[in-house]
């Protein structure tokens, strides 16, 4: 789902998009697709962009509705799209991180990840793209260029990750071979530098991601408390 100002966007189950008031609920449109549907809907500058299993990105006027002109990855994405500055961002089904100009389709640049992300492992900062790449490493590129600006790694298999301001809240869970114990590890890091910035660890696994708005990150430990961090 995506939302920005007055309107929400999402896709259902039988790959409609549906297009909402935010306070009302009133429907603006809705549009059925042709095929399946990868990921959340993306909705930037009044246009809401889909991506599809067979590579396609379809493009839609966010004011009525109105079919554009669809642009294709050369792999389909496994997931959901970032877009910003006339550029797409996708993680792709051959396990590569690629830059697609939203009205022409040309690939700006790819990167290798050595792995298939999943939907949820890309975010977006004001220079860059971060992705999680194969050996648990999260790498930042630079938006326009694709180059790699930094790399990190994470403490164990990632469960949930998003931006809060210029900080990247990540949450890992590591598991006890054999015993079926898991611990989950909330950390927070510069999202230029990827500089530790703090980390919470709970004494079982979060309920559901951490939210997060103004000075504040919550979650909601295994014991069902909410701890508020700042």
């Amino acid at each position: 789902m995506s939302a920005q100002p007055a309107r929400i966007l999402f896709v259902d189950r039988d790959n409609v998009v549906h297009c909402i008031d935010q306070s009302s609920a009133r429907t603006y449109w809705s549009r059925p697709l042709e095929g399946q549907a990868i990921g959340s809907a993306s909705l930037e500058r009044r246009v809401a962009r889909v991506a599809m299993t067979d590579g396609r990105i379809v493009r839609i006027d966010a004011n009525d509705g109105t079919l554009l002109a669809p642009v294709r990855s050369p792999s389909p994405a496994v997931g959901g799209l970032l877009v910003a500055d006339e550029l797409i961002w996708l993680a792709c089904a051959d396990g590569k991180l690629r830059a697609i100009h939203d009205t022409t389709g040309r690939v700006a640049w790819t990167q290798d990840l050595g792995r298939q992300a999943a939907d949820g492992e890309l975010a977006l900062t004001r220079n860059a793209v971060i992705a999680v790449a194969d050996g648990g490493r999260l790498v930042s590129f630079d938006r326009r260029t694709g180059n790699p600006v930094a790399q990190a790694m994470l403490p164990a298999k990632l469960t949930s990750m998003r931006m809060h301001g210029t900080t990247l809240l990540t949450v890992a869970r590591a598991e006890t071979p054999g015993q079926g114990d898991a611990k989950e590890l909330l950390q927070a890091r510069d999202a230029a530098s990827f500089a530790m910035q703090w980390e919470y660890e709970d004494a079982g696994t979060f309920t559901g991601a951490p939210g997060a708005g103004g000075m504040f990150v919550a979650v909601a430990g295994a014991d069902g408390d909410v701890v508020l961090l700042r």
